[in-house]
């Protein structure tokens, strides 16, 4: 979509171009045109002794694609702050549809009934699922096709063996003009090294902008023929705040965003300084973030942080208390009429994990005497909870159903995660600790953290 030059701001060639905005801030620096475009496929018939010939030529894009991706995460793992872990958890989606997903059991499918060339056949695949995708009424869902299609035009990509051409070294603030970012492609970009992109598809609810915001890019998305107007190496500016692309923007406009770019950075810096100062309210009230999470020292110490080593050691000092934990012996009952009794009177407890972790009556004792002055939460014990439990009726109550659910991509590593765990387990490979909970009868990984050994027993 096009914006007319407004007056006085922008002359000669200056084209602005509105689009998404899907993550803050101002980058300006030299286009640097992405080859991402899909590629043409045309679709062939193959005769029956071809078929097993042709389904072993997908399985071997499938395999190049594991691989490529495999490599791709240990890569993102050197990605800044949260970079690293979003990234992951998109790869790991990634691997799962490359597993015994519908995407790879329909294009086999297709290959053998239709009697297809692969690359067709992953194109018709992807379009079915879409329909499917298209219908849900969930925008966060239904953004979902675009990993599936991103997948797929990978191993489209590996099947006519075109690959893809790497950001990774790209170097002076190059701004990236493309049809199409994946998030693959942003486990490449060095915040360092690029200034942020734009692209004309995409949306505020996909993989590529959660990457954009965690790298700290400035982006804009959804940006219908931006190619069409682009030229490599001319100056660029990315408005991600606004949703804004300005193509060889004239000197005012340029001088104009600069000087915003500049004051940004400014407020950043004002902020990073904020963070190291106790946070206290104008009436000198003092807000604190409790939490039983040990982080690095260094870390406490920056941002002035205390680690509770117990619930018994945490509770007396908040105000608000949630309750985040499994259900075990050790927690069973953990909130009693003693662990309440040390809370702040007037506090408010907080429990979307497991109603038997908080003793019933005490709850609704505790909300009788003032001692809680409010609870909420959306577990209950028996569920579904019958006619007379007395939490229907308890002052200063927020009860609603028990609601449970997971996103699409959580999903995925899940899967992701039971099918390491079986190959390794087949394969006599140890299994990563953050996967274990017994081994060979007593605690380990995960478990040995998060349990005691009398709880497990």
């Amino acid at each position: 979509m096009r914006i007319d030059e407004a007056p006085g701001t922008a002359t000669g060639s200056e084209q602005r171009l509105q689009g998404i905005g899907v993550s803050p801030g101002i980058a300006i620096g030299a286009a640097y045109i992405g080859d991402r475009g899909e590629l043409p496929v045309n679709e062939s018939r193959l005769d029956e002794p071809q078929i097993e010939a042709e389904r072993g030529r997908f399985a071997d894009a499938v395999s190049i694609s594991v691989k490529q991706l495999r490599k791709l995460k240990t890569r993102a793992m050197a990605l800044p702050g949260s970079a690293a872990d979003e990234i992951g958890s998109v790869l790991d989606a990634h691997l799962a549809m490359l597993a015994n997903s519908r995407l790879i059991r329909g294009v086999h499918r297709r290959i053998a009934k239709a009697r297809i060339n692969a690359e067709r056949a992953i194109q018709l695949e992807i379009e079915e699922i879409g329909k499917t995708f298209a219908a849900m009424e969930d925008p966060y869902l239904a953004a979902r096709i675009d990993d599936i299609r991103v997948v797929g035009a990978r191993l489209i990509r590996n099947l006519l063996k075109k690959p893809y051409v790497p950001y990774s070294g790209l170097s002076g603030g190059a701004v990236i003009l493309a049809e199409e970012v994946t998030p693959a492609d942003t486990a490449l970009m060095d915040p360092r090294r690029v200034g942020g992109f734009a692209a004309e598809l995409g949306g505020a609810n996909g993989h590529t902008a959660i990457m954009a915001r965690a790298l700290g890019l400035p982006a804009v998305l959804g940006i219908p023929e931006l190619l069409d107007w682009a030229r490599a190496e001319v100056p660029v500016i990315i408005d991600g705040t606004e949703g804004t692309v300005i193509l060889e923007p004239a000197p005012e406009t340029l001088r104009t965003y600069k000087a915003r770019q500049q004051e940004d950075t400014r407020e950043r810096r004002y902020l990073t300084r904020l963070r190291r100062l106790p946070a206290t309210t104008r009436d000198d009230v003092e807000i604190r973030l409790e939490a039983n999470v040990e982080l690095p020292v260094e870390v406490e110490q920056e941002l002035g942080l205390t680690f509770h080593p117990s619930p018994q050691d945490m509770v007396p000092v908040c105000d608000v208390v949630t309750i985040n934990a499994p259900l075990h012996p050790e927690t069973e009952n953990l909130f009693d009429d003693e662990l309440i009794g040390t809370m702040k009177r007037g506090a408010y407890l907080v429990n979307t994990a497991r109603a038997k972790i908080c003793d019933r009556d005490a709850i609704v004792r505790a909300l009788n005497s003032g001692q809680l002055a409010g609870y909420a939460g959306d577990v209950w014990f028996p569920q579904p909870a019958p006619a007379d439990h007395p939490w229907r009726t308890m002052p200063n109550h927020g009860m609603t159903p028990h609601v449970s659910g997971s996103s699409l991509s959580a999903q995925a590593r899940y899967a992701a995660g039971t099918r390491e765990i079986l190959e390794c387990w087949f394969d006599g490979k140890p299994i990563r600790d953050e996967y274990l909970i017994v081994q060979g009868g007593q605690l380990a990984g995960t478990g040995a953290h998060s349990y005691t050994a009398a709880a497990a027993r």
